[in-house]
């Protein structure tokens, strides 16, 4: 993968979240679209998967970095402030 020598959990980390963001996308092209029900069905969908994905995230990965590089706090309330304004936005799409 482009030479790049990354451990396998991180490629898979970055994996994970290139798929998400593309999912999001589409999301939005629905809406631009006009096709406001394949939207919601979409957005439903992917709040649940992201309650899940950031449940893992907030209770399993940022407090392991934390743990093993406390530096790493400012990022990791950044990733957490981004995670409430992605649910929101979300929520408000579903309703």
């Amino acid at each position: 993968m482009l030479g790049v020598d990354l451990p396998a959990a991180v490629l898979g980390f970055a994996g994970v979240h290139m798929a998400l963001r593309a999912e999001a996308a589409t999301i939005e092209r629905a809406v631009e679209n006009g096709d406001l029900l394949l939207a919601r069905r979409r957005a439903a969908l992917l709040g649940r998967v992201l309650a899940c994905h950031h449940h893992a995230e907030d209770t399993l990965l940022f407090p392991a970095l934390v743990a093993r590089q406390p530096g790493v706090v400012v990022s990791t309330d950044a990733l957490e402030a981004q995670h409430t304004a992605l649910d929101d936005a979300l929520a408000a799409l579903r309703g």
